[in-house]
C-alpha cells in the first residue's frame, strides 16, 4: 500500500510539473508572439527598409555629398593664404661680374580676400544649395517609392492571404456536399448527375485555390524582396488588415492637383533643374565683369639671382584680374546655359502636365473602385440573405442540394472578390497619395 501511495505521488508530481512546463512553454509563445507583433506591422516595417535599404542609403550618400559641396562653395566668400616655398642649389655663369654657385630658398606668404566678382561667387554659392535640395529631393523621391512598394506588397499579401482563406473554404465546403450527394445515391435517393456536377465543381474550386496559393507565394516574394524578410505561415495570418486612410485624403480633386504641384518629388526636381539652369546662366554672365582682390604678400630669399645674403619683402594692395580675350568661350558658355535653362523649363512644364493627369486618374480610380467595393459588399450581402432563403426552402424540400451548393460557392466567392476589391481600395488610395508626393509615416499613426 505504501508503494502504490508512493507511486500516486510520484506521478501526480510529474503531472503538474508537466502542466507547469506547457505552462511555461505558452507563455513563452505570447511573448514570442507580443515580440512578433511590433515587427509586422506596417509602420515598423517601412521604418526599417528606409532606415536599411541600399538605394535610400545611396541617396543619402549624395545628400551628403551635396551639402559639402556646398560648404566647399561658401569657402570662397573667405581670406585664402598660401605657402610657397623652394631651394637648391643655383649656378649662374655672369658674363661681366663673378659668377656664383651658391644654395638658395625662396619663401612666399600670400594672403587674398575677395572684394567683389560682381556677384559671381553669389551665384556660385546659391548654385550649390539648389544642388542641395534637388539632392534632399531625390532622396524624398526614393523614399516615398520604396514606401509605396512596401504598402502595396504589404496589402496585397493580406489580399492573396483571404482569397486564399476563401478557396480553400469553397473547396472543402464542395467535398462535404459531395460526399453527401454521393451518399444519397447509394441509398438511391439522389441522382448521379447531380454527383458529377458537384465533382465539377470541386475541380473548378481546386484549380481556384491552386491559383490562389500562386498568387500568395508571388505576394510573399514581393514581401521579401521589399522588406529582406522571408514570411513564415504564422506571420502571415498575423498580417493585420490597415484601415483605409479616409481622414487623411484630400476633400477635392483640385485640392489633390494642388498638393502635388507643390510637393511631388519629381516635379520638384525638374523645377531645381531649371533653377540650376538659370543659376548657370548668372554665372556666364559674371565671366564678363573683373574680380577685384585685397592681397597681401611677404617674401623671404637668400642667395637668390646671385645675390649674397637674404632680402625679406613686404607688400599689398587691390589686385584686378579681368580677362579680355578667351576665344569665345565665355559667350558660347551662355549661349548654352540659356539652351539648358529652355530645355528645363519645357520639360518641367510637360512634367507638371503629366503629374495633373496622373493625379487626376488616380482621383477617378479610386472613386471606381469605392463604388465597386461598395457594390460587391452589397452583391455578397444579397447572395447571404438568397443562402440562408435556400437553406430554409431546401429542409422543406423545394430546393436541390446543388441549389444550396451553389448559393454557398457564389457566397464564399463573392466575400472574397468583395475583400479583393476593399484591398484594391486602399491600394489606389496610397496611389494617390504617392501621385501627390505625400506618403509619409504618419498616414499610419
Amino acid at each position: 500500500m505504501e508503494m502504490n501511495k508512493l507511486i500516486s505521488n510520484f506521478l501526480v508530481i510529474i503531472f503538474f510539473t508537466f502542466c507547469l512546463s506547457m505552462n511555461a512553454s505558452g507563455d513563452d509563445g505570447s511573448q514570442t508572439q507580443k515580440k512578433l507583433t511590433p515587427e509586422l506591422s506596417l509602420k515598423n516595417l517601412l521604418i526599417q527598409v528606409i532606415n536599411n535599404h541600399e538605394e535610400i542609403k545611396s541617396f543619402k550618400s549624395q545628400v551628403e555629398q551635396a551639402k559639402e559641396l556646398y560648404l566647399k562653395s561658401k569657402g570662397l566668400y573667405y581670406p585664402t593664404l598660401d605657402l610657397v616655398a623652394d631651394g637648391g642649389r643655383e649656378k649662374i655663369d655672369k658674363e661681366y661680374y663673378t659668377d656664383t654657385n651658391e644654395n638658395r630658398y625662396n619663401i612666399t606668404l600670400r594672403a587674398n580676400q575677395l572684394i567683389t566678382d560682381f556677384g559671381k561667387t553669389q551665384d556660385i554659392i546659391a548654385r550649390s544649395g539648389v544642388s542641395l535640395e534637388q539632392a534632399k529631393a531625390r532622396l524624398e523621391s526614393s523614399r516615398q517609392q520604396l514606401m509605396f512598394e512596401g504598402i502595396k506588397a504589404y496589402i496585397n499579401v493580406v489580399r492573396a492571404r483571404e482569397r486564399l482563406k476563401s478557396a480553400r473554404l469553397s473547396e472543402a465546403r464542395i467535398k462535404e456536399l459531395t460526399g453527401i450527394e454521393e451518399t444519397l445515391v447509394e441509398k438511391k435517393a439522389g441522382l448521379s448527375s447531380d454527383v458529377l456536377q458537384v465533382k465539377s465543381q470541386l475541380a473548378g474550386a481546386m484549380a481556384l485555390r491552386v491559383e490562389a496559393q500562386g498568387e500568395l507565394n508571388f505576394a510573399k516574394n514581393r514581401f521579401q524582396a521589399v522588406f529582406y524578410h522571408n514570411l513564415s505561415d504564422k506571420e502571415i495570418a498575423y498580417i493585420k488588415n490597415i484601415k483605409f486612410p479616409q481622414k487623411q485624403l484630400p476633400l477635392k480633386l483640385e485640392n489633390a492637383v494642388a498638393i502635388a504641384l507643390k510637393k511631388n518629388p519629381e516635379l520638384l526636381i525638374t523645377m531645381y533643374n531649371t533653377q540650376l539652369a538659370q543659376k548657370d546662366i548668372d554665372i556666364a554672365k559674371k565671366a564678363f565683369y573683373p574680380r577685384f582682390n585685397l592681397f597681401a604678400e611677404a617674401v623671404s630669399k637668400e642667395n637668390d639671382a646671385g645675390e649674397d645674403g637674404y632680402r625679406n619683402e613686404l607688400s599689398g594692395g587691390v589686385e584686378l584680374r579681368y580677362n579680355l580675350f578667351s576665344g569665345g568661350r565665355d559667350r558660347a558658355e551662355l549661349k548654352s546655359a540659356l539652351a539648358s535653362k529652355n530645355a528645363a523649363s519645357y520639360h518641367t512644364g510637360y512634367v507638371q502636365k503629366i503629374i495633373k493627369e496622373q493625379v487626376s486618374n488616380t482621383w477617378e480610380q479610386l472613386s471606381v473602385l469605392k463604388q465597386r467595393a461598395e457594390l460587391l459588399k452589397q452583391q455578397a450581402d444579397i447572395v447571404e440573405n438568397f443562402l440562408l432563403l435556400a437553406k430554409k426552402e431546401r429542409k422543406m424540400g423545394t430546393r436541390s442540394l446543388l441549389d444550396v451548393l451553389n448559393g454557398e460557392i457564389n457566397y464564399i466567392n463573392s466575400i472574397a472578390t468583395s475583400i479583393a476589391a476593399t484591398q484594391d481600395t486602399k491600394i489606389a488610395a496610397y496611389n494617390l497619395f504617392f501621385a501627390m508626393g505625400n506618403i509619409n509615416l504618419q498616414l499610419f499613426e
